[in-house]
């Protein structure tokens, strides 16, 4: 595995018959739990956004920096990137610096962040035209990835989904195929040190 010129002695391989509406953390919290029953031959480790504070507690354990269910099953929340330390509730997007978070598909579709938008009105600050009906994120002391609910003047979203984000970034899809990726070295060291803990 490489990542920003520097190489780990492992590969990961993405366990890929998950269903759909099992991606989110509290069902990854309950394939922790199924999957830890018996041994399993090949390591699994389940990375959870930090955002959640209820799920943070039963999947992180900060005096390792990992959780160890048993029978090679182990999770951890995601570390706060340097250029994050102000955010605490982190989840993957923010790893990106702002400027590739906000980039546009060419559909004219985009993340977005919610200090872009009035608190009360949910309109964007810098285009009136835009607003957004995220209230909830709006009010959070936290900055929030917006993916969803942002309509233009003629009432069509033009938020682009975190899932098609994640699919431009790994296609190298063209104005996603330059992307940093320096922020995500301490999540490599992680899963490195779980596999050294795992097989020594």
């Amino acid at each position: 595995m490489k990542n920003e010129n520097k190489f780990y002695d492992f590969e990961i391989e993405y366990k890929e018959d998950l269903e759909p509406n099992k991606q989110g953390s509290s069902q990854l919290l309950e394939v922790c739990k199924q999957f830890c029953k018996q041994k399993q031959i090949t390591p699994m480790i389940a990375i959870f956004d930090r955002d959640e504070p209820n799920i943070m507690k039963k999947i992180h354990d900060d005096s390792q920096g990992f959780k160890n269910w048993g029978n090679g099953v182990y999770s951890f929340a995601l570390p706060i990137p340097n250029h994050r330390q102000d955010v605490k509730e982190i989840c993957i997007e923010h790893y990106y610096q702002d400027s590739e978070i906000k980039r546009t598909d060419k559909r004219n579709r985009r993340l977005f962040l919610s200090d872009e938008f009035h608190s009360n009105s949910g309109k964007h600050l810098n285009n009136p035209q835009l607003n957004t009906t995220e209230i909830n994120k709006l009010k959070s002391n936290q900055l929030k990835i917006i993916d969803d609910k942002v309509f233009d003047s003629e009432n069509n979203n033009v938020a682009l989904s975190k899932n098609d984000f994640a699919t431009y970034i790994y296609n190298k899809e063209e104005g996603f195929n330059d992307f940093g990726f320096r922020a995500f070295q301490e999540v490599f060291e992680i899963v490195n040190k779980i596999l050294i803990y795992h097989y020594k």
